[in-house]
């Protein structure tokens, strides 16, 4: 083969490997033209994955709520009295003691009642008894405990539980689960049955949450935006106490 036409031979070559790229590329493209959208296919369980979660959800929020009812082979009567002092402002004028300590009050009880067999009694009609009245119904009720709820002032941070000479560990026991959801740390457990009248004059082992500072903004606004975890938090510390 001359010089000549072994170009020509190179050149046809290489128009020919040309010419088929072109037409596999073609053919690829058109392959993936037209492979079944997964968006619009008939396979696709878009519906049924939702419905599933949801299901799924439904059923393991039915369950929780079963796993946290405690039943109690002792019957215990338990008074839960939220303070009555309206006239205690909170920081910024965002409320006050009395208010905010009902609402978390009502919360708990309404767990209390709903998850377990302890047997509920409560100062939480508004504007509630007296101090001297609530004591003196807990009082008529012979409870076995009387849990007071207030928040605080004075210019401290954190949490403070009062206690009598038989509550301890009952007190320990709910500022040990607040402190699980507060954040500030505790100013630790007082004995308060000689100065406190509401530990003074009840007959059942009695505590007193003083659950943060209102006069504080931060610890103000803290109460206001999670009255349910801290009702959760003082359930909790009470079901751990009587298991």
């Amino acid at each position: 083969m001359n010089k000549f036409n072994k170009t020509i031979f190179i050149g046809l070559s290489l128009l020919l490997t040309n010419c088929y790229e072109i037409e596999g590329s073609s053919n690829i493209s058109n392959e993936l033209t037209n492979f079944p959208s997964i968006e619009n296919s008939s396979d696709t369980i878009v519906d049924s994955s939702i419905s599933n979660e949801e299901s799924i959800s439904s059923e393991s929020s039915s369950s929780s709520e079963e796993d946290m009812y405690v039943s109690f082979t002792k019957p215990v009567k338990l008074y839960i009295n939220p303070s009555v002092q309206y006239s205690n402002l909170y920081a910024s004028s965002l409320g006050n003691e009395g208010q905010y300590m009902n609402k978390i009050s009502n919360i708990l009880v309404d767990m209390l009642t709903t998850y377990t067999n302890l047997i509920v009694y409560a100062n939480n009609s508004f504007p509630g008894k007296s101090l001297s009245s609530s004591v003196s119904e807990s009082n008529s009720l012979n409870v076995d405990y009387h849990l007071s709820l207030h928040s605080n002032a004075g210019g401290g941070k954190g949490s403070e539980g009062w206690y009598s000479s038989t509550s301890y560990n009952f007190t320990k026991s709910i500022i040990d689960s607040l402190q699980e959801v507060l954040p500030y740390p505790t100013r630790g457990l007082k004995y308060g049955q000689s100065n406190l009248y509401e530990l003074k004059k009840t007959k059942a082992s009695a505590s007193l949450i003083e659950i943060l500072f209102h006069d504080d903004e931060k610890q103000a606004l803290f109460i206001i935006d999670n009255q349910y975890e801290i009702a959760k938090a003082i359930f909790n510390g009470i079901v751990s106490y009587f298991k």
